[in-house]
């Protein structure tokens, strides 16, 4: 079963406050043979990354300031979206992240995609050409990295 909670949060960037729909908890049967876990329930894959509606910040929900209080109803609130992967997995290029982190971003944007019932093709095509990177060279570890968040 997935369970979503609305945060009132502050953008590390742009310093605007949001609301945003996270997951609290969620549970899986298995691993598919193309690295997706298979979750009981709705798909929570599109609400852990969470992407500014002002200013496009995208990063996992921890990484936003969490503020105190219930969020108001005339807060703006974000959209959810297995395409902020894609937009995560092109931050992460830009900023000279490692192979590793950015072919696992875009394999786990597949994923998202696929629950949802849409084209994963392009998502695991980019990161099959990220995994060959890492692999030439030389996987690093991920640092402090949880498939859940």
């Amino acid at each position: 079963m997935t369970t979503l909670v609305r945060l009132k949060v502050k953008c590390p960037q742009c310093n605007e406050t949001f609301r945003c729909i996270v997951t609290s908890s969620f549970g899986f049967r298995g691993i598919d043979r193309q690295g997706c876990r298979e979750y009981w329930g709705m798909n929570p894959m599109q609400y852990q990354l969470v992407e500014c509606p002002f200013c496009e910040h995208i990063d996992w929900y921890y990484g936003y300031e969490k503020l105190e209080g219930e969020p108001e109803d005339s807060l703006v609130e974000n959209t959810p979206s297995c395409d902020s992967y894609m937009k995560f997995a092109e931050n992460l290029i830009k900023s000279g992240a490692e192979s590793s982190i950015i072919a696992f971003t875009f394999q786990q944007g597949g994923c998202c995609k696929r629950m949802n019932g849409e084209d994963p093709k392009t998502e695991f095509q980019r990161a099959l050409e990220y995994f060959r990177k890492a692999k030439e060279e030389g996987v690093k570890p991920f640092d402090k990295l949880s498939i859940d968040n």
